[in-house]
């Protein structure tokens, strides 16, 4: 595996390395102009990252993240953190969730699907207890925990029900002895998201998982999912296609092309690459415009529009 990349059964997913701590970047950096990727941003932490990716789409981090002065003490600062999500698929039905909205002028609950796979939010209690765990180890409420604590951790010491301690253990072995994560300039990305165009276009939409850190684009799944039917899930999506060998000749040719847009936003750092080559250019019914206006939009912070509620 090289540094960037990794095979996974026919796609190639683009990284680097990863993560940050949810909200701390408003108290740990200074911007020169927030939404531009040409200015610079002075980061007053480090971060050394491990990142693992599966072929089912789950994206695993662990991170430990430091002030770069030292004795620079910051109560927002989170050293450690384990992390896990699903930049491919959305649905899953051990992801659940219970809403109340109104219908007909009353208050009704309704169980729906979450709209993204995160680690610790499925309905499994084992998977629960186990994020609690790690919680617990990693110090999230308060207390102290060491490198050298965490590196002496052994799968006996973890015990998990569900998850798997090889894997957790080797991020933070990774992790912690990692060089520094790359400083970039996209503040205004969201720190993970899978998102989707709005609205079908001729039976079509694009949609685009990530996970930015530190200004970086780090991860980065495009897919384009087309219409099979009325319900939410009625799609199938074009990685998929491709991959059970059903993809026509254009569908090979536009996925192909998509794996190239994103390696190289990754290795680039750069949401607009390829923009002067690819943006006009139309594979079957799939409009390349279309994806280069999501990511301008993502590149200036407008994503909201893109976020699915359940």
């Amino acid at each position: 595996m090289r540094y960037g990349s990794a095979i996974l059964e026919g796609r190639t997913i683009h990284f680097k390395r990863i993560y940050l701590i949810i909200g701390i970047l408003s108290l740990l950096l200074t911007v020169c102009s927030c939404g531009d990727s040409e200015e610079q941003v002075n980061w007053s932490f480090a971060e050394k990252a491990a990142l693992l990716v599966q072929e089912d789409g789950w994206v695993y981090s662990f991170t430990y993240t430091f002030n770069k002065e030292a004795g620079d003490e910051d109560d927002g600062l989170l050293p450690y953190n384990f992390f896990g999500v699903n930049l491919r698929y959305r649905y899953n039905e051990d992801y659940m969730t219970t809403i109340s909205t109104m219908e007909n002028g009353e208050m009704v609950t309704k169980t729906v699907p979450q709209t993204i796979q995160m680690l610790g939010l499925s309905n499994s209690l084992a998977q629960q207890n186990d994020m609690n765990k790690i919680a617990e180890i990693l110090k999230y409420n308060g207390g102290t925990v060491t490198n050298e604590d965490l590196l002496a951790l052994t799968p006996e010491n973890l015990d998990f029900e569900e998850l798997d301690e090889e894997l957790f253990l080797g991020l933070v072995q990774q992790a912690l002895s990692a060089e520094n994560h790359d400083e970039g300039n996209y503040v205004d990305l969201p720190y993970y998201a899978l998102l989707t165009e709005p609205e079908y276009l001729d039976d079509y939409k694009f949609q685009i998982g990530l996970i930015a850190d530190m200004g970086c684009v780090d991860v980065i799944f495009i897919d384009v999912l087309f219409r099979t039917g009325s319900g939410y899930a009625d799609y199938v999506q074009l990685s998929d296609l491709v991959e059970s060998g059903e993809a026509n000749d254009e569908q090979i040719t536009a996925y192909e092309n998509i794996q190239k847009l994103e390696e190289g936003i990754v290795d680039e750092n750069d949401l607009m690459f390829g923009k002067d080559e690819n943006e006009s250019v139309s594979i079957g019914s799939i409009e390349f415009s279309r994806l280069y206006q999501f990511l301008k939009n993502l590149e200036e912070g407008n994503y909201y529009q893109y976020v699915i509620e359940p």
